[in-house]
């Protein structure tokens, strides 16, 4: 089956998106999640729940932390895999075709939708680069691209989500909690500098000209949102 097209998809719940994958998934499939497994497993059991997940609490599959957890450790069509540097990342894209010719096609099909089809997850992908130089435009197409081959080439379907952090601004002075209410909330929103940044001038970044990170993100995939969970 060929592969459908990329996409970024509009979640604001790490624990919905995984649900998303679980639930729409068929072999071969992974998600690749950019950070290590400790820092993975504390945002996954410490996220907030949302007033989505109060609205179905009394849904099974709405009761997160442990089920989340035991889904994703026994799951034999679903691989899970830790990237937590961007060489790390790239180096498990590019060798993603091997990685998936080695593995079981077996699966029960009465378990998936009819529609499901094997995805190639990635969770987090702007975090991962947010520290580092490559934070840029020629950084993040660099990472999109490599994913994009991978996935089309194990047809797959290329699916990415970053959930934004929420900012802490406590101990912030009145100006600097001014300037996080006018942050973007979505990481897809941000600017960021056109070229990887390897230079600093009077202690501070020089990056020039800027994009946002969606615009980047838009030569290769979609965007969709995150379908209702009433739907499902």
């Amino acid at each position: 089956m060929a592969a459908s097209r990329p996409v970024v998809l509009d979640v604001q719940s790490i624990h919905d998106f995984i649900q998303y994958v679980l639930d729409n998934h068929a072999v071969p499939s992974t998600l690749v999640v950019c950070s290590t497994k400790a820092t993975f497993l504390e945002a996954l059991q410490g996220e907030p729940q949302s007033s989505q997940d109060e609205q179905h609490a009394i849904n099974p599959r709405r009761l997160w932390q442990t089920p989340t957890l035991r889904l994703l450790s026994t799951s034999r069509t679903l691989k899970l895999a830790f990237c937590p540097d961007i060489t790390h990342l790239r180096a498990y894209l590019a060798t993603y075709t091997i990685t998936v010719a080695k593995r079981s096609v077996e699966q029960d099909d009465a378990l998936r939708l009819p529609s499901a089809q094997p995805i190639m997850a990635i969770l987090n992908p702007i975090e991962l680069h947010r520290p580092t130089s490559a934070f840029s435009a020629q950084g993040l197409n660099r990472t999109f691209s490599v994913a994009t081959e991978a996935a089309h080439h194990t047809g797959s379907k290329l699916v990415m989500a970053d959930i934004a952090k929420p900012h802490a601004i406590s101990n912030l002075g009145e100006e600097l909690q001014t300037a996080e209410a006018r942050a973007p909330t979505s990481p897809w929103e941000e600017e960021l500098p056109i070229l990887n940044v390897t230079t600093k001038r009077l202690g501070e970044l020089s990056v020039g000209r800027t994009v946002k990170i969606k615009s980047v993100a838009e030569r290769w995939c979609f965007f969709e949102k995150m379908p209702s969970l009433d739907s499902i």
